[in-house]
């Protein structure tokens, strides 16, 4: 994995953690989230550093959400990942 520094998070972000019953799940911006992380990872994902665009990425969670849910929607635990061979045979992943 490379060093990522992280910017400032999405408003969208920030205004939808204040709200109540906020999670990952019910956050309708995401891409909000996809287009900033692009653009501090200088189109990189975080463990391959293979190219990455907005429309051809997942969005991962450093600490798992089921293990971290206090920190589903931390800014700072969410990465832009390339899909790792998504498609592929299992053989073929890597992330």
């Amino acid at each position: 994995m490379r060093a990522i520094t992280k910017g400032a998070e999405p408003v969208s972000l920030t205004t939808h953690r204040a709200q109540p019953h906020s999670d990952y799940g019910n956050y309708a911006a995401k891409d909000d989230i996809r287009n900033s992380m692009v653009a501090e990872q200088h189109g990189l994902c975080c463990y391959c550093t293979s190219r990455i665009r907005v429309d051809n990425m997942k969005i991962e969670h450093w600490l798992c959400q089921s293990g971290y849910q206090h920190a589903q929607l931390d800014y700072g635990n969410l990465l832009a990942a390339c899909k790792g061979g998504e498609g592929k045979p299992v053989e073929q992943h890597h992330v």
